[in-house]
């Protein structure tokens, strides 16, 4: 026995003690990472740690359970993803947090890395990788007991990659061992005692089908089921609950997310913080709307990135809830859930799920509008028209979109007797009016300011400019917008919208809910005019892919309904039947673990190896701003040294916002006579910022400004023109911003003193 390792098991554990595990622990890696070091190992061992295989090995299992389809195998998925996603996220992931041990590559110089072997930059203690491959071993053991033999062993070999590759101590390694098999254990018996006392309770049908999880093959005695067969719950009942149930989830899982503070604000969410400093009827590029959200929702939630975005997941439940209760008559319980899952595999309402941004209030408003409007027309209520109007004023404050609202409810006037007979009573007109009042202020605001809204909308459609067709702005459009509604979700709505135009009458026959057979007409109305009108409008000019945000629901809605009704058999055609299933169904599984993914595209790089460069990483829009705010304010820090007075000025009004957010001196500034950091002004208006007097940094004769510009931004404001207006220029240079070692932006920064 080795002598260090025998005067460990001597010593009582004290100081001393737990001095020689350190030197054990220490040795046992020297051992493993260096000793035992060979090309043949180096090959095994960065096979047996790497996680791309570990994840094609997760996806090629999960997909053959579920095409085997057998209950003990669903049984082990669900008990097995529950126990690794708490266990990752409230065991292993906090505990490194916590203990904050450094991995042996950062502190031992002596450490041997295998070739292609990469060091992430998070914590050591406990290993990750030994705690859920140990949680593995010890759930698949409980359901196949055979599966010790292999799972096991493979848990050891993974743990010991770690420490031969150096990315861990042994004790770390034991330390994850021992907490994958206690969450795991723990959390088997959590999931169970949860299946049994609420989903008995909640969902009896099925619970009565698998009344253990993790006894699969238990089954009810007699008078268990005859008990059970008295519950006067139905399945759809159970659907519909189900469907309640996963909004909330949706909703709270979205609020962690931003508590999680896995991304930063946008450009315009910031810039939209500051005009919440400084509220107002309207603003030079939208409405009240986004400035009134961002006020309620950092009153309530805090002036931090979550109550920025506190109104989004929110908003994102409000309207499946609503999606959902207009689809509880039309269409079976079990459909109506899954077309609220849908939603969460629409790229628009994912991103809108979790940052605040004019899209999600104008969605919400346009779809309160849409459904409210279907209840007037059917029942002929005033009070309807009302919320009609509630969301002809919310379109309006959000986006100036009321007008798109407007035409579509025209629309429906025209190819709809009853809906025409409403223009005779108070209702449609109360809502219009109510539009009107509340569109004044802003109207007005825009009339004192010379239109200056208005100027940017027209700038903005390209509208100031002479005609020329640009078939690349088509080309875009065609391209992005099935990609942002769902590709196989865009499929089955052409499948629909072909199925409608060649069997609209048998589509669409009347019925107790739908007299007049209109309804999927009704919602071909309510989306198709905002999708035709910026198709159409390429051939002027770009349109953003998010500008046809509100035709997405619409639209969705009427391929889930024209689809239930082939499948239900009241349309005679199995072939569409069959394309409808095989396209949502195909929908949900590529696009449900995508909108996962793009969430985080930390776990995209865990999957191919190495990370994702930053100019292909989406989310880099809303990362690194936090540490770009750091390089702008240690710059700055060092232009103040000097005493004499001392402002930040950028290019961009985006990063006028963000460094206003991220900087804290800054941040105390804002809404003050007296700002840290300004935009550059033009002779004209560029952004809101124009239109406030405290950001005119042109009267501070003398002081120092620190010039911020994005690297890819054109220098319009050369050295040359700066010295005209500044006693001396120094230009720094380029100054990356590196998250987690990663460069994700670069700016420029020049330092100009004595504003003349």
């Amino acid at each position: 026995m080795h002598p260090l390792f025998a005067r460990a098991l001597r010593r009582p554990l004290g100081w001393r003690g737990v001095t020689a595990l350190a030197e054990l622990d220490l040795l046992i890696f020297r051992w493993l990472n260096q000793t035992c070091a060979n090309p043949v190992l180096d090959v095994v061992m960065r096979l047996l740690s790497g996680e791309f295989w570990m994840w094609l090995l997760a996806a090629g299992t999960t997909a053959w359970v579920l095409r085997k389809g057998s209950k003990r195998a669903l049984c082990f998925l669900a008990v097995l993803a529950i126990v690794l996603v708490l266990g990752e996220g409230l065991g292993t992931g906090q505990l490194k947090k916590a203990i904050k041990r450094p991995r042996p590559f950062s502190t031992l110089a002596d450490t041997r890395m295998p070739p292609g072997q990469g060091k992430g930059p998070s914590f050591a203690m406990p290993s990750g990788h030994a705690a859920s491959t140990m949680a593995l071993a010890v759930v698949a053991a409980g359901f196949f007991p055979r599966s010790r033999r292999y799972l096991f062993p493979l848990s050891i070999g993974v743990g010991l990659s770690r420490i031969y590759n150096g990315v861990h101590y042994p004790t770390d390694v034991l330390a994850g061992w021992a907490l994958g098999a206690a969450y795991a254990w723990g959390g088997s018996k959590l999931v169970e005692i949860g299946w049994c006392r609420w989903v008995r309770r909640w969902f009896p049908h099925w619970w009565k089908r698998t009344p253990s999880l993790l006894n699969p093959d238990q089954t009810l005695t007699g008078a268990e089921r005859l008990a059970m067969d008295r519950n006067p719950t139905t399945e759809d009942t159970q659907w519909r609950r189900l469907s309640y149930g996963l909004i909330g989830l949706l909703m709270f899982v979205r609020w962690g997310y931003q508590l999680a503070r896995v991304t930063d604000l946008s450009e315009d969410e910031a810039y939209q913080w500051v005009w919440s400093k400084h509220l107002d009827w309207s603003y030079y590029s939208k409405p009240p709307g986004i400035a009134l959200a961002q006020w309620l929702g950092t009153h309530l939630g805090g002036d931090t990135e979550f109550g920025v975005r506190l109104l989004s997941p929110l908003i994102s439940g409000l309207l499946a809830a609503m999606s959902l209760r207009f689809l509880g008559p039309l269409v079976p319980a079990r459909t109506a859930f899954w077309g609220i899952a849908a939603l969460a595999a629409v790229p628009l309402f994912v991103l809108g799920g979790v940052v605040i941004t004019v899209d999600p209030l104008t969605v919400f408003f346009y779809t309160l509008a849409m459904f409210a409007g279907w209840r007037a027309i059917l029942e002929n209520s005033t009070r309807h028209w009302l919320i009609v109007g509630v969301g002809l004023a919310g379109s309006f404050l959000s986006k100036y979109f009321s007008p798109f609202l407007l035409a579509s409810f025209a629309v429906v006037f025209v190819i709809w007797p009853r809906a025409r007979q409403q223009l005779k009573r108070p209702g449609p007109w109360l809502a219009l009016g109510l539009n009107l009042l509340v569109a004044w202020p802003v109207l007005a605001w825009q009339l004192t300011h010379d239109g200056a809204g208005f100027t940017h909308l027209k700038e903005r459609g390209n509208l100031s400019t002479p005609w020329e067709f640009q078939s690349m702005y088509v080309t875009d459009f065609v391209a992005l917008e099935p990609l942002l509604f769902n590709p196989f979700f865009f499929a089955a709505l052409v499948l629909a919208l072909v199925c409608l135009y060649r069997n609209w009458r048998l589509a669409e026959r009347p019925s107790a809910l739908d007299p007049d057979g209109i309804l999927l007409r009704y919602l071909l109305a309510m989306g198709a005019p905002v999708f035709l009108f910026y198709s159409a409008y390429t051939i002027r000019g770009r349109v953003q892919p998010n500008w046809i945000a509100t035709a997405v629901l619409p639209l969705l809605l009427l391929t889930l309904i024209l689809g239930s009704r082939f499948r239900s058999g009241s349309l005679a055609s199995t072939k569409a039947s069959w394309w409808f299933g095989r396209l949502f169904h195909w929908g949900l599984a590529v696009g449900l673990p995508l909108m996962i993914l793009i969430h985080e595209t930390a776990w995209i790089s865990k999957f191919i190896g190495r990370p994702v460069p930053a100019h292909l990483d989406p989310l880099n829009r809303l990362r690194g701003f936090r540490e770009l705010a750091t390089v702008v304010g240690t710059e700055y820090k060092k232009l103040a040294a000097s005493g004499n007075p001392s402002y930040i000025l950028c290019q961009h009004y985006g990063y006028t916002g963000l460094i206003s957010f991220y900087l804290p001196d800054a941040k105390a500034r804002v809404g003050t006579a007296e700002p840290l950091v300004y935009v550059r002004r033009g002779e004209k208006p560029k952004d809101q910022f124009w239109f406030w007097p405290e950001y005119e940094y042109r009267t501070k004769k003398g002081a120092d400004f620190l010039l911020v510009f994005k690297d890819d931004e054109p220098a319009e404001l050369p050295l040359e023109q700066l010295r005209t207006q500044f006693r001396e220029v120094e230009a720094l240079g380029n100054f990356p911003v590196l998250r987690k070692g990663q460069e994700v932006h670069r700016i420029r920064l020049v330092v100009a003193r004595g504003q003349r």
